[in-house]
């Protein structure tokens, strides 16, 4: 995504430099971009959070079937309903596993859209302080 908004504003620059041109349009031209990215950015991290949080709830059920499993003696699972029990364990135990890595890939991901809306509000002010004149000037 980010290597596609890098071609967009390098093709901008590209026409911009075949032909004299404001250089407040490119910077318009940027901050466009970059609003763009940020917009399918957020539209990603949300879709990222919302996947976690129904994986949450696969793992919840998945933990909850180990314990009614558990729960069925007090002694510990029957030998009748072992196979099951092991199943249901290692698949809940693989699932758990894996949890880090998603949430961590969604943090990263979290983390980069917030550099790029913070990159596009410098670059919005910068072009505030161009075209805005300053108080008492």
């Amino acid at each position: 995504m980010a290597a596609i908004v890098v071609v967009v504003v390098l093709a901008f620059r590209g026409l911009r430099a075949l032909r004299p041109g404001d250089p407040h349009e490119l910077l318009r031209d940027t901050i466009a971009a970059l609003r763009a990215q940020a917009d399918s950015c957020r539209v990603e991290v949300n879709s990222g959070a919302a996947g976690l949080r129904a994986y949450d709830r696969r793992l919840d059920s998945m933990r909850e079937r180990v314990r009614e499993l558990e729960a069925l003696d007090r002694r510990g699972v029957p030998a009748d309903s072992y196979t099951v029990y092991m199943t249901a364990f290692t698949a809940y135990n693989d699932s758990a596993a894996a949890w880090p890595p998603l949430e961590q890939a969604v943090r990263a991901l979290e983390s980069d859209c917030r550099a790029v809306a913070e990159h596009h509000n410098v670059l919005t002010d910068s072009l505030r302080g161009l075209v805005l004149p300053a108080e008492g000037q």
